[in-house]
């Protein structure tokens, strides 16, 4: 018998979602403060950037210079430059005396201000207030910029050179004074090119790398004063040279005639030019002596042992910060504020920067500093003549808040993706990280709604939105492909920038129909067509057999670009061929599509079992009869006494006999219907005889049950 099942859209999952993953150029960065001569920068976690101060090149980037005679003299207060943030916005910017460079998410490069020496590669040589893109750059990872010249540093490790080289900064063994198209700086004594380079910075005249090894590498010289730390104190190198006598080095930066690294360890080293403020921090000045060719280690306050435990250093044009790991700035050489201690004067051993704490980030130009909180707040002190500190024009001893730069809400410690009735996993955003801000997620077609539970942190509020609207309980609807679901994360703190975190659902469309599904009783695709009233939306079907019939052939008809498949209790079925097992034989016919949920059908073959095998696992209607066939004609007169049926408590229940084909068959019919799912017997005893008075061989006992 056919019978028809419930229409269902497919069957359950393995999982109900097919991929998660990041979108590219969503990671929130380390935020970043960067000083140029006497303009400021800040870059924020969302890649976002303001600039401030001295503008009269266009290095602001704006689109304005500010000339001398304007009575602004800088840029004030903070303007944003990249309002997009992420893929439009920058990765890591730097500042060389009057230009600027930015590293946008996509690996290229970007650059504003003067260009009188093609340090902003091949645009015009002239001013320019807005940022441009540098051709010949990609996948670039840093940049770093001197007086006249730029570096940049792509993914594979290479330093790329352009802008001036009359003082070699270029380190490719070139004779002409400039080029501005990026090339490779080349490797030791011109051989190969620089490579395994993990960080460069700019000094004036000179450029750095450091190697993953963790040695530091250095050429040009403007003159030298041992800035190069090759043990010669003048000698302007065309190609790159190691740093003596250090290694383990775990960050480097260059100033005015010299540089600073520092170790994995947290010790800091020196070399270049002393000057009289004592850049080196050794405690000399170059009244004792003027320079070092060689790294020597910077002390500690008063001279008292080693400056130790620092985390991050960097280098203005006469002077020098470090911050060590309890979030404190330590400073010195050339002051007028710059060193932010309270006083005027110069300092040869580190000084305490006073009234600030906590600081991640840091930045020095010339004769001023910018420091970033950990609570995302920038603070400046120094000279403040062109606006570098982005407050009103005065100049800072100590350290004050950089005034008109938002902060930016602080990231979700969580963000869960679950089925809306809760059930299933907890977790369906498997590829959900608080510093990551985009996703997309493809679900299969039977996750009709989803729930979105985000975890902001302590003073944060997140409110969950889709095509704009607040869903109040996050519960979302999904549409079905070729629709999107644009989910948003909003996280908001007060007084800060909200940081919106975005989940782009594709519920994909189910696979297309079968036109046809047939069961034929033979394996060669012969035989009775065993599945009748078959519709392409209806999933579910239940269909019985002969105990004769062991063997069957489903054959599914699918559309062009799908595929179907048929299989046993999982197992893939060759040619739709299913050996049947007496009972209940699960068939799945599968239907796939390239981007599609899978559609199945489930046929549920029953094979009868034979009388031998009795029914008690093949429950049978209330109303049941029994056919029993013999191979000669029977004794009617004595049939009632010998073919019975008893009830489970052995009692017998009352039949009726019907014979026919000349008495050699027989149906054993209740008087009255069988109780539900009660178990009973139908015997056959061997004193039944046939019409010679012979008897039968193997008594009967065939025990059935009844449907409940």
């Amino acid at each position: 018998m056919l019978s028809l099942g419930a229409v269902m859209p497919a069957v359950a999952q393995d999982s109900m979602v097919r991929n998660c993953s990041v979108v590219e150029g969503t990671q929130l960065i380390a935020p970043q403060v960067v000083a140029g001569d006497a303009t400021g920068f800040f870059l924020r976690q969302d890649l976002k950037l303001w600039g401030w101060g001295k503008n009269d090149y266009g290095q602001v980037g704006n689109g304005e210079i500010i000339t001398g005679g304007d009575p602004r003299n800088g840029q004030q207060p903070p303007v944003l430059l990249t309002d997009e943030g992420f893929n439009q916005g920058f990765k890591h910017v730097a500042s060389g005396r009057w230009h600027s460079l930015g590293v946008k998410n996509d690996g290229t490069v970007w650059g504003w201000g003067n260009n009188e020496k093609g340090q902003l590669g091949q645009m015009a040589a002239q001013n320019h207030s807005s940022p441009q893109q540098i051709p010949g750059l990609q996948d670039m990872t840093a940049v770093a910029g001197g007086e006249f010249f730029s570096l940049a540093l792509d993914k594979d490790g290479y330093v790329w050179a352009w802008g001036n080289n009359t003082d070699n900064e270029l380190g490719r063994g070139s004779l002409e004074s400039q080029s501005n198209t990026p090339e490779k700086v080349k490797g030791l004594g011109g051989d190969g090119y620089l490579d395994n380079v993990k960080a460069i910075a700019c000094g004036r005249f000179h450029g750095l790398a450091l190697k993953n090894d963790g040695t530091v590498w250095a050429w040009g010289g403007g003159g030298n004063w041992g800035v190069l730390g090759n043990g010669e104190d003048f000698s302007d190198e065309i190609y790159p040279v190691q740093v003596l006598n250090l290694s383990d080095v775990k960050s480097i930066e260059a100033g005015d005639h010299f540089s600073l690294a520092l170790k994995n360890d947290g010790m800091v080293w020196a070399w270049g030019a002393r000057h009289y403020v004592g850049r080196l921090g050794d405690g000399l000045t170059d009244e004792t002596e003027n320079h070092s060719s060689i790294p020597v280690q910077v002390h500690g306050f008063y001279n008292l042992g080693y400056l130790s435990d620092v985390k991050a250093i960097t280098c203005g044009e006469t002077h020098s910060l470090a911050v060590k790991k309890d979030g404190k700035v330590w400073a010195w050489g050339y002051n007028y504020g710059a060193l932010g201690d309270g006083e005027d004067d110069a300092s040869s051993t580190p000084v305490e920067t006073k009234d600030i704490t906590d600081v991640v980030s840091i930045a020095a130009g010339c004769e001023y500093s910018l420091a970033l909180k950990n609570d995302g707040t920038v603070w400046g002190w120094g000279t403040n003549d062109s606006f570098q500190l982005g407050i009103e024009q005065h100049d800072n001893y100590l350290p004050v808040q950089v005034e008109g730069i938002p902060q930016l809400a602080r990231p979700l410690t969580g963000l869960s993706v679950q089925m809306a009735d809760g059930s299933g996993p907890a977790q369906l955003l498997t590829c959900f990280t608080p510093n990551t801000t985009g996703y997309t997620m493809t679900v299969e077609n039977p996750l009709e709604a989803v729930k979105i539970t985000p975890t902001p942190v302590a003073g944060a509020t997140a409110v969950v939105k889709v095509n704009g609207t607040e869903q109040n309980d996050g519960i979302v609807n999904l549409v079905v492909d070729p629709g999107l679901n644009k989910v948003e994360i909003v996280v908001s703190e007060e007084g800060k920038d909200d940081l919106t975190y975005t989940i782009e659902i594709k519920r994909l469309r189910l696979a297309e129909p079968l036109t046809g599904l047939s069961v034929k009783g033979k394996a060669d695709g012969s035989g009775i067509e065993y599945l009748t009233g078959f519709a392409g939306n209806t999933f579910t079907y239940r269909t019985e057999v002969e105990n004769t019939v062991d063997v069957v052939k489903v054959v599914p008809t699918a559309v062009a670009g799908t595929t179907a498949v048929v299989k046993l209790n999982g197992a893939v079925q060759s040619g739709g061929v299913v050996n049947l097992a007496a009972g209940w034989n699960p068939v799945t016919v599968e239907v796939t599509q390239p981007d599609r949920t899978k559609r199945s059908y489930s046929l549920d073959i029953g094979r009868k079992p034979s009388w031998q095998q009795g029914y008690d696992n093949w429950p049978v209607e209330a109303s049941k009869n029994w056919n029993v066939q013999f191979n000669k004609p029977v004794n009617t007169a004595t049939a009632a006494d010998n073919i019975y049926v008893t009830a489970a408590d052995g009692n017998r229940v009352q039949v009726e006999l019907n014979w026919s084909d000349g008495n050699k068959k027989v149906t054993v019919k209740p008087q009255q219907n069988y109780s539900l799912g009660a178990r009973y017997t139908l015997h056959i005893k061997t004193s039944l005889q046939d019409a010679d008075g012979t008897a039968l061989k193997t008594a009967v006992a065939m025990p059935f049950v009844i449907k409940p």
